[in-house]
């Protein structure tokens, strides 16, 4: 008898980031850039980024991604929505 085993990666989503280890791992190491965007990955190895929304109204916003999983970092506090439309949208009622 043979006996392999398998390993299943799991996305990090927006339904599971919270919960899994592998997208709540510590931050390895992040870059800043002049702009204000940031990217880095996590002691899991997991990528994440952190890039602007450009729009016309001046409304500071941006989208952070951790594979699957993302949501809108405002100064107004974080906004879940599913497009950066509907995340000014949000942010301008705020």
């Amino acid at each position: 008898m043979i006996s392999t085993l398998l390993t299943v990666v799991i996305l990090c989503s927006n339904a599971n980031w919270q919960h899994s280890e592998r997208c709540i791992a510590p931050v390895d190491y992040f870059v800043v850039e002049e702009n204000g965007e940031s990217w880095g990955f996590l002691t899991s190895g997991v990528q994440f980024t952190q890039r602007n929304v450009s729009n016309e109204l001046g409304a500071r916003l941006q989208r952070f991604q951790l594979e699957d999983a993302y949501w809108f970092v405002t100064d107004k506090g974080v906004i879940e929505a599913t497009t950066e439309t509907e995340a000014l949208s949000i942010y301008l009622t705020r």
